[in-house]
């Protein structure tokens, strides 16, 4: 008897399965006859397949003709392109003998009848002789299309010379403008539809600015174009170039979330133009713009100030700033503070740090503390120095580079806190320090309540619970009286740690992962999967939600970092050390829909044959819906929370972290 399952969330015992590329193989003896392909989710051929189609013309066709014709063929494939991502190949049986493996890269070096996807259409009809045809369709792992259809049949004459087809161009949108830009100057452009939401198809458009005597500065608020295997940008793309007494000079193309980030310094005038182009296929959020002119700031190398308040700051900058310093230079500036001041420590803030020779480096001392910094940095980080009454900062840049080297910093004074906490008390931010132990106990030891309004409490009828672990919703796992059942409805928003990763632009939310939240910014999931949907840009998170087509939010993804030790050389067992880490591009809020799961501590034993609850999504189709599944898997999971040096920013009394990492261990 079949069952429909109605819209919930489930339960279930599964084996986590390796995911490869789809391979298949037919051998065709009817002397007439169609094969289509796109018969997949949402009526488009899947991702990562390789198909080879074997037309036996000696067999059913000996001394006739075969005619094979193409009544549809949707394959991905753009302009000026030969068919790069995705397409379909014909070749003759003296040709298919030297083909190797399906899809095999080097087949396309081999001489064929034809390679066609869009952009390059077969002709209304091929006539052989009777003879063995192979055909052979393979994509990638990224965008696919609504796939084809061909069509054959035997006949015995040969067929007329089919008039070639005629190229179906599409309707180009376009759009830009010409304006000049004085100095200290801002304007901004922006992709056609942003305010919708989504740019549209086959736009070509063109920005061109004129300006003279300025530095001009290209930097993005947003940027989100369709990307593509290996960020090539064939199907949506954006370029800048630059004319000026200077060689010229060429920028792109960028797409997915690469953002442009450009400043050049030409003699005089200069010409930028600014190059947008999409496909007539999926559509992202497009861009937004900001131009800015500038002149250059004098130079701040030699000089001292001299600081007595907080009202104010003091910026240090590189030579030619905002303009790249592509010189060898040493540049020392030095800042003091009044000693009659109640203020004790600087604090030194980053706006902009962008160091691209590797012999740059900025040194930062004050009395016996000497930091070193090199590489890039992200805005807006700080340090603070304590105690003396002289700051001193020294940039040098050694060697020629094409980029240079960027830094701009604001320096502050500030009063520190002569008492700090010790290590067992919590310091609040009116400057108490009070006893870990009445951390998050539902009381304000704080003046300010800041030890129970912090992000680590969850109070729920004034009872501090920690904010991990915490379902509003009691789970329904005390129901699961038989372990070889194989699904179990459970109730809604009863796991909100669950997270599914949906692909962008895509017709309904069909999840391509699963994943688990950990923090407000880190999401545990499989490598495994993640490395089949390599391109992680073209992703977003789902959080909140326990129907995929309902509410809940969405987020963009950071950036990921995959367990060093994944091994996956085995596709027929699981891999070892499946893991990759998220990081979504913003804090999620924490609601009761939406909260991080428990990490355990970093000395937690699993017994063996344990069984253990994780969380996936499946289809329980009952109107096209996708609904969240729970998996109960005989899984040993073990995970510990540290900060680890996996990107060094800074050298000197050791590595520091620009941000704190997540490390799994499996």
């Amino acid at each position: 008897m079949l069952v429909w399952l109605p819209p919930a969330l489930l339960v279930l015992f599964a084996k986590e399965s390796a995911v490869a590329a789809t391979e298949y193989v037919e051998d065709l003896y009817w002397p007439h006859g169609n094969v289509e392909n796109g018969e997949g989710i949402n009526g488009m051929y899947e991702l990562n397949t390789k198909s080879r189609y074997n037309l036996l013309g000696r067999l059913f066709a000996a001394g006739k003709y075969v005619v094979i014709t193409f009544p549809r063929i949707f394959i991905e494939g753009y302009e000026g392109k030969r068919c790069e991502n995705d397409w379909l190949a014909l070749y003759t049986e003296n040709q298919a003998s030297q083909l190797k493996g399906i899809c095999d890269p080097s087949n396309r070096l081999v001489p064929s009848l034809g390679v066609f996807c869009n952009y390059n259409e077969p002709p209304a009809l091929l006539g052989l002789p009777g003879q063995n045809i192979t055909i052979e369709f393979c994509s990638d792992q990224v965008i696919e299309d609504a796939g084809f259809e061909f069509k054959w049949k035997t006949v015995l004459s040969p067929p007329p010379t089919p008039t070639p087809p005629k190229p179906k161009f599409p309707v180009i949108k376009k759009c830009g403008d010409t304006f000049v830009m004085g100095p200290n100057q801002e304007r901004v452009i922006y992709s056609p539809g942003f305010e919708q939401g989504m740019y549209p198809s086959n736009v070509r458009c063109k920005w061109t600015i004129k300006g003279a005597g300025t530095v001009f500065l290209l930097e993005s608020q947003h940027f989100e174009l369709e990307d593509d295997e290996g960020h090539k940008c064939l199907p949506d793309r954006l370029t800048v170039s630059v004319q000026s007494e200077d060689e010229p000079a060429s920028f792109g193309p960028y797409c997915g979330r690469q953002a442009p980030e450009i400043l050049i310094r030409p003699k005089n005038a200069y010409v930028v133009t600014i190059e947008f182009s999409s496909d007539s296929k999926i559509s992202w959020s497009g861009f937004k713009l900001l131009l800015r002119t500038a002149f250059p700031k004098p130079s701040i190398c030699g000089r001292t100030t001299y600081m007595q308040s907080d009202k104010t700051s003091v910026s240090f900058y590189t030579p030619d700033y905002p303009a790249f310093n592509r010189q060898n230079k040493v540049c020392t500036f030095t800042v003091k503070r009044k000693a009659y001041t109640r203020y004790n420590a600087f604090e030194v803030r980053f706006n902009d740090f962008n160091l691209n020779t590797s012999s740059s480096y900025l040194m930062i001392s004050s009395g016996d503390r000497s930091d070193t910094f090199s590489g890039m940095m992200n805005s807006n980080l700080s340090f603070i120095y304590a105690g003396p009454f002289k700051l001193q900062l020294k940039y040098s840049a050694k060697g020629d580079s094409k980029i240079g080297d960027r830094i701009q910093a604001e320096i502050r004074l500030l009063t520190l806190n002569p008492l700090p906490c010790s290590d067992d008390a919590f310091h609040c931010s009116s400057g108490q320090c009070v006893a870990l132990e009445k951390f998050c106990n539902g009381i304000w030891d704080c003046k300010d309540g800041s030890d129970e309004m912090n992000e680590l409490c969850h109070h729920d009828n004034s009872i501090a619970r920690k904010s991990c672990g915490f379902s509003a919703v009691q789970p329904n796992m005390d129901t699961i009286l038989d372990f070889n059942q194989y699904a179990l409805e459970a109730k809604a928003h009863s796991w909100p740690w669950s997270a599914a990763i949906i692909r962008k632009g895509q017709k309904g939310d069909e999840p391509v992962c699963y994943a688990t939240l950990i923090s407000r910014r880190w999401l545990l999931t499989s490598a495994s999967c993640m490395e089949t949907n390599s391109n992680y840009n073209a992703y977003v998170v789902r959080l909140g939600s326990s129907q995929l087509n309902s509410s809940g939010d969405l987020f963009e993804i950071d950036y990921a970092i995959k367990h060093p030790q994944f091994d996956r050389k085995d596709k027929n067992n699981l891999a070892q050390n499946d893991l990759m880490l998220l990081k979504l591009s913003q804090h999620a809020k924490f609601s009761k829909t939406i909260m991080p799961v428990c990490l355990p501590p970093t000395k937690f034993f699993l017994r063996d044959n344990a069984y253990c609850m994780a969380l996936g999504w499946m289809d329980a189709d009952k109107r096209g819906e996708r609904l969240a599944m729970e998996k109960l898997q005989r899984l040993l999971v073990c995970a510990r929370r540290h900060v680890d040096a996996k990107m060094p920013i800074l050298f000197a009394k050791g590595v520091r972290t620009r941000d704190e990492i997540l490390e799994v261990h499996l």
